[in-house]
């Protein structure tokens, strides 16, 4: 995993032009190497901020944090998708936007099963995930 911090203040070393006393990746044998690194890192972390569906505990340790709730068969049977904020944690569910929605129907791939997302899928990443 890149280092979040490190790929953050490389960038800004290079923004700088003549200023990399304290870019993490100094010290490099060679500025392309410095450079490559850097980028190699950037790509990575880029790559972790892809949407993906969060575990059950990653929902529930992100009370007041922002995703995405994935619904199915809610109202009309529809798959539904919507950004959302988790209110709050229970005994036996989820808060969102006063709803409380079950643990045991989290992924499943039954009526009123609901997942959430990091960031909001594309329908294909959406379609490309299996429920369980």
């Amino acid at each position: 995993m890149a280092d979040r911090e490190n790929v953050i203040k490389g960038l800004e070393c290079c923004n700088m032009p003549n200023n990399h006393d304290d870019c993490p990746y100094n010290g490099a044998a060679h500025y392309n190497i410095c450079t490559h690194q850097l980028l190699t890192d950037a790509i990575a972390l880029l790559k972790e901020q892809e949407p993906r569906v969060m575990t059950l505990e990653e929902v529930k340790a992100a009370k007041g944090s922002d995703m995405y709730l994935e619904m199915r068969g809610y109202e009309d049977g529809n798959e539904y998708m919507t950004a959302a904020t988790l209110d709050g944690v229970g005994t036996r569910g989820v808060n969102f936007y006063h709803s409380v929605f079950d643990f045991e129907s989290y992924g499943k791939a039954t009526i009123f099963g609901w997942r959430c997302w990091t960031a909001r899928p594309t329908d294909e990443q959406r379609e490309g995930t299996p429920w369980t």
